[in-house]
């Protein structure tokens, strides 16, 4: 608190009575400038678009910046921190929950990608979490339907592998591939209204 106290008073003065920032008077306050002044800048992410495109589910949309940030628990991390347990994945118990596990290597995964991007591609997904990410990011960059509409299958894709996933963990039956296709299709139909999704989906 001190260090930034430090800070703000090179920046923080009053003239005739007026707060000023960078000694500049103003009629209102620049707040945007104090903001940005501590606000930390970062380069943008490859990603930003994939995850944060309009139009989309929100609810995808949040689960997809968790997964690409790496900040869901899954079961290597809780084994890193010493929980004792089964953190094999509740797909297919072949492997420890990975990141790289759910999002590539898993016949879950692998499924869904089928199911969902079958009308869109022919490729055969590979067993990195980088290079799934970096073609969905490659491959749905523009502004065209198709694009768009492959943002909100890969959001969906993502986003209902970790949500079966924590249904699978508490016991709860999941949908089949099928049951998820609809659903996807759904969203897309309240999504891209002016679009035809059958062609799509």
């Amino acid at each position: 608190m001190l260090k930034c106290k430090e800070q703000v008073h090179g920046h923080l003065s009053v003239i005739n009575g007026v707060g000023s920032w960078d000694g500049k008077v103003q009629k209102k306050f620049p707040l945007k400038q104090v903001w940005d002044f501590f606000r930390p800048k970062l380069p943008v992410v490859s990603w930003y678009k994939l995850v944060w495109s309009q139009p989309a589910m929100p609810r995808d949309q949040f689960l997809c910046w968790l997964i690409t940030r790496g900040y869901l628990t899954t079961g290597d991390k809780l084994l890193s921190w010493g929980y004792q347990g089964d953190f094999n994945c509740a797909f297919c118990a072949t492997a420890v929950e990975t990141l790289n596990h759910l999002f590539a290597e898993c016949s879950r995964y692998k499924g869904l990608y089928s199911c969902l991007f079958s009308k869109f591609t022919s490729r055969i997904p590979s067993n990195s979490w980088e290079v799934e990410l970096n073609w969905a990011v490659t491959a749905f960059a523009g502004p065209s339907a198709t694009c768009r509409v492959g943002r909100i299958i890969w959001q969906s894709l993502i986003s209902s592998i970790w949500r079966d996933k924590c249904k699978a963990k508490h016991g709860k039956q999941i949908l089949s591939l099928e049951k998820v296709q609809v659903r996807v299709k759904s969203d897309l139909e309240v999504l891209c209204e002016a679009e035809d999704v059958g062609k799509f989906l």
